[in-house]
């Protein structure tokens, strides 16, 4: 018997947010009466040539498993759970296993191995980023498509980090970067609603907001996913 809770994650994975685990967990209890099941397979590697395993896929899956048996809501011996099982002979066979199951979905290029961030500057950006959602909870969404003026914590860091933000403007540590994200936000709070509407041009460029939009972003004082521009930059 696998005692899921206690299989590490695959350290290339994408990072695991306990708040999106308490989400699963909770809509499970919402949703059902009695012990909730959980649809879909987590699934692991196991390396024949390092000894290492671990969850390559569902590792929110497996955080809110042990959310709901720790608030009693699951019984592990009498609702188990399908997990699949790869051997894999090297780290370059893992990294191929993880891009084949999330070839389907909208694996962003920040979380890639190989070809994505350092473990450094994924780990500045998912601090900094976690940061400013904890400030504006009310203008980050949890669904990758919300609409502006509201942002997706993990759209924010891979836009971050495929537009070279940290490295454009020499941001090599948390505090540095948090500080210029509020000095753009701060910045940017400071155009007119004329501007923001795309009634007045400025500096050449005209911005494309909608009253509704800029209304919360005013409200919650939060104007980085009412225009993106400003990450180009």
């Amino acid at each position: 018997m696998i005692y899921i809770a206690h299989v590490p994650v695959w350290e290339k994975n994408r990072i695991l947010r306990p708040e999106r685990a308490k989400k699963i967990a909770h809509s499970k209890i919402k949703s059902t009466t009695g012990h909730p099941s959980l649809s879909g397979v987590i699934t692991l590697y196991s390396d024949e040539q390092s000894g290492r395993y671990g969850i390559v896929d569902g590792q929110h899956r497996a955080a809110s498993l042990v959310i709901l048996s720790s608030e009693g809501h699951w019984n592990e011996t009498k609702k188990n759970i399908v997990i699949d099982v790869f051997n894999t002979k090297s780290e370059q066979e893992i990294n191929e296993l993880f891009k084949e199951i999330n070839s389907s979905e909208p694996v962003r290029l920040i979380d890639m191995p190989d070809e994505g961030a350092s473990d450094d500057l994924r780990t500045l950006l998912v601090e900094v980023t976690d940061i400013l959602q904890s400030k504006y909870p009310d203008m980050f969404k949890t669904s990758s498509r919300c609409r502006p003026p509201h942002v997706n914590v993990d759209n924010l860091r891979d836009e971050l980090f495929q537009n070279d933000y940290c490295k454009k403007h020499s941001l090599k540590d948390g505090k540095k970067l948090l500080t210029s994200l509020e000095q753009v936000n701060e910045s940017l709070s400071k155009l007119t609603d004329e501007q923001w509407l795309g009634l007045e041009d400025v500096s050449g460029y005209r911005y494309n907001a909608n009253e509704t939009a800029l209304k919360k972003a005013r409200t919650y004082h939060f104007y980085l996913g009412l225009d993106r521009s400003w990450v180009t930059k």
